[in-house]
């Protein structure tokens, strides 16, 4: 914390834009707790642009664990029930 609030820091997604884009890489109990003001429909849509492009990851890199084929499933399941 820093003057009692919440610093993100996140080298991966290091960017200058919207705090909803901070916020959906994080538990969804992260942005309940965020003090500051944000859109909850641009966070739902930052999430779902994250699932996408993480089940992208996962179907590329299929052969790197057993487990990218349960989080490419998951996460395109995501994605397609949000476009339903």
């Amino acid at each position: 914390m820093v003057s009692g609030s919440l610093l993100f820091i996140d080298f991966e997604t290091a960017c200058t834009g919207p705090r909803e884009w901070d916020l959906c890489h994080t538990d969804s109990a992260v942005a309940e707790t965020y003090q500051g003001s944000f859109s909850e429909a641009a966070l739902d849509q930052a999430r779902l642009v994250v699932s996408a492009m993480t089940s992208a990851l996962c179907w590329e890199g299929i052969d790197r664990g057993p487990d990218m084929r349960f989080h490419a499933e998951h996460h395109l399941a995501q994605v397609r029930t949000a476009l339903t």
